[in-house]
């Protein structure tokens, strides 16, 4: 099977014809010179433009044809990009589902209890009016301050080929906007807000040994008129398993209490050996 290459060079072959190597006729005048000379040049440049076509159209015929099971080119990267897609999308699935019961034991017990205490207070924050905290209040000081934005300052012609089903491209044009980051005047401000911010903390702590309790005089903390205190706590259990120690932490006390250090367990986990601790199980 001849290449596209050795195709080309027949072509170009037979649109050349008879304008091979030709004795000159003698007593030529070099007027009938000059004429001959462009007219040669002319016909070279016809057979250039058809032997270019010529190979546009051997080209296109290749770029038609089935390369594999019947399906072209273009359409065989298609095909790769979804298999690929799918082949991603299956090993993100299968990562996130993945488990393994393992068997371990109980290392250790920990518990935290935290009592917070925070204060209402009116804070001043600059901002551009466009931007202006949510709450924000009494507006003051307003200047003119540079800042930087985004902006469209044109277009620009982008231009694709796209398949047209039959080995054929067809160019496509699109204007696609151009953006750049230029300095403007903007008006800025400052506000007053009321933020809520920390202004103590009691901590209570301990292990296994010693039962959970709330700081006694977190409790007994009395509470000014734009004060308020919120609660959390915190359950933990190290568990040894598969050669290591993996931490599982809880809200709720209840969940912490059905396991006792040395208890032997039973966990998931998951493809990194991370544990679910939801999984936690007394063996």
């Amino acid at each position: 099977m001849q290449s596209t290459e050795q195709r080309g060079e027949r072509v170009l072959h037979v649109l050349r014809g008879g304008s091979g190597d030709r004795a000159n006729s003698p007593g030529t005048g070099g007027a009938r010179a000059l004429g001959t000379a462009g007219a040669t040049e002319l016909k070279q440049d016809v057979v250039k433009e058809q032997f270019q076509k010529e190979m546009k159209r051997v080209k296109d015929e290749e770029r038609a044809k089935p390369v594999f099971l019947g399906l072209k080119r273009t359409e065989l990267i298609v095909v790769g990009v979804v298999l690929l897609v799918a082949a991603l999308i299956v090993g993100i699935i299968f990562a996130l589902t993945y488990s393994k019961s393992v068997s371990g034991e109980v290392k250790a017990m920990a518990w935290e209890r935290v009592i917070q205490i925070e204060e209402n207070n009116p804070q001043t924050v600059s901002a551009f009016r466009d931007q202006k905290p949510a709450g924000g209040y009494n507006e003051r000081n307003c200047r003119n301050e540079k800042r930087q934005e985004r902006k469209q300052v044109g277009t620009e012609k982008q231009c694709r080929d796209v398949d047209q089903g039959d080995g054929s491209m067809k160019r496509v044009c699109d204007d696609k906007p151009v953006y750049e980051n230029v300095m403007v005047d903007a008006r800025k401000c400052d506000y007053t807000v009321d933020r809520w911010s920390k202004i103590h903390e009691y901590k209570a702590s301990g292990a296994a040994d010693m039962p959970p309790a709330w700081s006694a005089e977190g409790l007994n903390y009395s509470l000014a008129s734009d004060e308020r205190s919120s609660k959390s706590e915190k359950y933990t259990l190290v568990i040894r398993a598969d050669g290591e120690d993996k931490k599982c932490e809880y809200e709720k006390q209840a969940e912490w209490d059905k396991f006792k250090v040395g208890m032997a367990v039973t966990l998931k986990t998951g493809i990194t050996g991370s544990p679910k601790c939801d999984t936690v199980k007394p063996k």
